[in-house]
């Protein structure tokens, strides 16, 4: 792309939309946190799971890397360092990152998030999503903070290395301070092998592969029977119960998802 509107885009276009995103980062969080604990009434739970997990990936494919403009945590890193700097001070990570963790770290932390949405009794709740807000926030801040904002936004912050990795499907990509344009797919060939790629990915899909069956009827009548016999005296324990099933099943399509790639490798050899 022309060299103005690279520079548009990655500049002037791009601090307005951190500040954007920061806003809209409170406003969700504020509304969690202290809003209407009916999530029918409370903006957050749509906001999250729909706008957020469902939007964005849409917006990294067609797009490109928008992530990086979108994400309220690395506004706020952004905004820490320039504050630091400003005393002359130069912002530096507190210590190196272990290259052997690779992607584990992003893998654990997008498995805590599918794992409250497709494995916790009740996900929608506001107070949930607060307190999950607040904990990945911190999470991710103590990373930005240790080992470098680019570092953890590699290694990881989920949702950056997730949307990043939707963004190779599109055809527009950053590099050199321009915006440049791709045969679209052709950005998922020569992919670094970092560790723990395998993991993030068997996450992904495995979430997927699980959102999708939990949904069958088969699915549904093997839940309902387990939290059967407690549902009138003892409510809270079906619902236990319901959960450990759930992440139970979770886990064991991230397994098979892995054991396929395995498989697949094992048989191209």
């Amino acid at each position: 792309m022309g060299e103005r509107l690279s520079r548009l885009l990655l500049g002037p276009l791009r601090y307005a939309l951190q500040v954007v995103s920061v806003a809209l980062f409170v406003l969700v969080f504020a509304a969690a946190l202290l809003g209407d604990t009916d999530p029918f009434s409370n903006l957050a739970p749509t906001w999250v799971y729909v706008v957020f997990w469902l939007g964005v990936p849409a917006l990294s494919v067609v797009f490109g890397n928008v992530w990086r403009a979108l994400s309220p945590w690395r506004a706020l890193a952004d905004a820490v360092v320039w504050v630091r700097e400003l005393g002359v001070r130069e912002a530096r990570p507190l210590a190196a990152y272990p290259e052997h963790l690779g992607r584990y770290p992003a893998a654990a932390a997008l498995l805590a998030f599918v794992a409250l949405e497709l494995a916790y009794a009740d996900p929608s709740s506001p107070r949930s999503l607060a307190f999950a807000i607040a904990l990945y926030t911190y999470v991710t801040l103590f990373g930005m903070a240790a080992f470098g904002r680019d570092t953890w936004e590699r290694h990881g912050e989920a949702f950056a290395v997730l949307f990043a990795l939707f963004a190779r499907i599109g055809p527009f990509f950053a590099r050199d301070g321009r915006i440049r344009v791709r045969v679209p797919l052709s950005g998922l060939a020569g992919s670094e092998r970092v560790p723990g790629s395998l993991a993030f990915v068997s996450v992904m899909l495995g979430s997927v592969l699980f959102d999708g069956y939990s949904r069958t009827t088969t699915w549904q009548d093997l839940s309902a029977r387990v939290e059967a016999p407690y549902i009138v005296e003892r409510p809270g324990v079906g619902e236990l119960l319901v959960t450990a099933l759930s992440l139970g099943g979770l886990v064991t399509a991230i397994v098979l998802v892995a054991l396929a790639y395995a498989a697949a490798c094992t048989v191209a050899r």
